[in-house]
């Protein structure tokens, strides 16, 4: 009997029996982790939510940290010299770090206080009339274009009812303009307590660093040279100071340049009576931190503060000021400040500004300049070491060509 069965058992069904069950077994522990995949989507959501949150302040108190450490180590080459400090050099450091964050807080405060102050002054200046006259001039200027446009259509025969569809659709969108623009403000207005508390956690992030700055600098270069060998250290190190140089140069050249031009124009603008001059001042100094988005600001800002005045001679000279403050500092200031800093072309500055904006948004476009020319670095280096690579080539191959010609010649000159 048992010799018949195995007559009738083939091992080939038994094998396929065998990859059913197998199958069988796989799709159904598939099934179970899809139903927790999205668990485990959101609690990965989640923990990248929090992780977020943690390196947003931590990010911006390192680049406090970063772009006032120079400013410390002034204040702190200063203390040694006193022969008090000479033996306390952790109490000159804490000192100078102190003094740092101390001038930035009062630096501030009076910044916020000449602007609170201009602002006041300012509303207090302005006149209901005026503003009620510059709404009316400007809505009857939108009437009349509006109304020579109806009338250069009717001329092409173009129906009414286009017309009319097509200023309809004009109107929703700027509707929809408004609504957004009053949505984002909203949601800023919204924002702001989250925006405080990252502001004083990067604050307390930046005050440790400066203070720990030797400890955290010798504990990263020992994990540093743990991870990576003797190769991978000394190109690490030289990206470090390479970026080091680009993004130090042109960031604290653009902080300083941004001082100065709000400093400049707010003080010519106020010597030519122009009203908001601390305001515009000030507002272009912040876009100076882009490049070319300065020069527009104080331009609109100015044009758009002497017409709700109805001040035309006022306009053009405040214009002129502008324009001479921006040629000095085009072509003075601003290359001074950035003389030891990598020069990029204009046409790589805009697409830098293009890519980093539509990647990063202002960040991105504050931070897009130095990264094109420590990308501009690496491309040199890379183009002539292919150059090198190459004349190497063309010797070897001219020797080898020699050689052959002339042997004779050639085991002469071995």
């Amino acid at each position: 009997m048992k010799k018949n069965m195995k007559k009738w058992v083939d091992p080939r069904l038994t094998q396929i029996a065998l990859y059913v069950i197998a199958t069988f077994l796989v799709i159904v522990i598939l099934t179970k982790l899809m139903g927790g995949a999205g668990t485990a989507a959101a609690a990965a959501a989640k923990g990248l939510h929090w992780l977020g949150v943690i390196l947003k302040p931590l990010l911006a108190g390192f680049a406090f940290a970063y772009i006032l450490y120079p400013v410390a180590v002034f204040f702190e080459r200063r203390l040694l010299k006193l022969a008090y400090f000479q033996k306390r050099e952790k109490t000159a450091h804490s000192l100078a770090v102190a003094i740092t964050w101390l001038l930035i807080a009062a630096g501030i405060f009076a910044m916020l206080s000449i602007v609170i102050s201009a602002v006041s002054r300012e509303l207090r200046t302005i006149q209901a009339e005026d503003i009620l006259e510059f709404l009316t001039a400007f809505f009857a200027s939108v009437e009349n274009m509006l109304t020579q446009i109806s009338n250069w259509i009717g001329q092409l025969n173009v129906s009414s009812a286009d017309v009319q569809n097509a200023l309809e659709n004009l109107i929703e969108n700027l509707q929809g303009m408004a609504a957004a623009a009053g949505e984002k403000t909203a949601a800023s207005l919204a924002s702001l307590p989250g925006f405080l508390t990252n502001l004083l956690f990067a604050v307390i992030f930046g005050v440790y660093f400066m203070l720990d700055s030797t400890g955290l600098m010798r504990y990263w270069d020992r994990v540093l040279k743990a991870l990576t060998g003797k190769s991978g250290y000394t190109a690490v190190h030289r990206f470090i100071k390479d970026a080091d140089s680009v993004f130090s140069g042109y960031i604290r050249g653009q902080l300083m340049d941004a001082v100065i031009m709000c400093i400049m124009i707010s003080m010519a603008l106020s010597l030519v009576k122009v009203p908001f001059a601390v305001i515009i001042g000030l507002m272009t100094g912040i876009g100076n931190l882009i490049p070319y988005v300065g020069p527009v600001i104080a331009y609109l800002s100015v044009v758009l503060v002497c017409l709700i005045h109805f001040d035309l001679q006022k306009l053009i000279l405040a214009v002129i000021v502008v324009f001479v403050i921006q040629t000095i500092d085009g072509n003075v200031i601003n290359p001074r400040l950035l003389a030891h800093s990598i020069s990029v072309h204009p046409m790589l500055v805009v697409a830098a500004l293009l890519v980093g904006g539509a990647f990063g948004g202002v960040l991105g476009m504050l931070l897009a300049v130095p990264v094109a020319a420590l990308i501009k670095i690496y491309f040199d280096r890379l183009i002539s070491f292919m150059l090198d690579r190459r004349e190497q080539r063309i010797l070897k191959e001219e020797k080898i060509l020699k050689k052959i010609k002339d042997p004779e010649e050639g085991s002469e000159d071995q």
